[in-house]
């Protein structure tokens, strides 16, 4: 009897955990280090996707749109979910500029804008970009070193 009763409460545990986890955005972070982080690890293991989710597309979508803070927010999802994939294929012609063992120094805070740099990829050192929008932290910018693909923001 007692374990019929512990069993679903165990699935309602779980699931509750599930749905809190899923509604956790990865988008940005806390600080500018731990999103450096995270997007050298991403993009590092060629998920483009969870590179992608580092991005601040709140600030792309801004200079794209001068009116960003009156469009409704189902339209602004919209428009990040489509800048988003754009982004991933632009990360992609990054990949081959880091690597496994890339590891991203202390940023470089001033203001809501940060500077990070990546070291021990296989190209030669990259510059992350990066800003605050709405209290999260997000990559705007990349840059390797002369002659490699830049992804700007």
């Amino acid at each position: 009897m007692r374990t019929r009763i512990l069993r679903p409460l165990g699935l309602v545990l779980v699931s509750v955990a599930a749905i809190a986890a899923g509604c956790k955005s990865k988008s940005g972070g806390g600080t500018p280090d731990s999103v450096a982080q995270a997007f050298v690890r991403a993009i590092g293991s060629g998920d483009m996707a969870g590179a992608a989710d580092r991005w601040n597309y709140v600030n792309d979508a801004r200079k794209q749109n001068e009116d960003w803070d009156n469009i409704p927010s189902g339209q602004r999802g919209q428009i990040i979910a489509k800048l988003k994939e754009s982004k991933q294929g632009e990360l992609g012609a990054m990949r081959a500029y880091f690597g496994s063992r890339m590891r991203a120094e202390a940023a470089q805070i001033t203001g809501a804008t940060a500077t990070v740099q990546v070291t021990g990829g296989p190209q030669g050192p990259v510059t992350l970009q990066l800003e605050q929008a709405d209290g999260t932290w997000g990559v705007v910018a990349v840059t390797a070193s002369v002659g490699a693909p830049q992804v700007p923001g």
